[in-house]
């Protein structure tokens, strides 16, 4: 899921996160020919 708006988050909630998911990113990845689609 991608936001189409910025989401506000608090410090303490984004270090609380990390605490208990410490590498937690994913690397990028091109869409090669996967589609990207948008609801409304």
């Amino acid at each position: 899921m991608v936001a189409m708006e910025p989401v506000d988050v608090d410090p303490a909630d984004i270090q609380r996160f990390a605490s208990l998911y410490p590498s937690n990113a994913r690397p990028i990845h091109s869409p090669n020919r996967r589609f990207i689609l948008r609801q409304s």
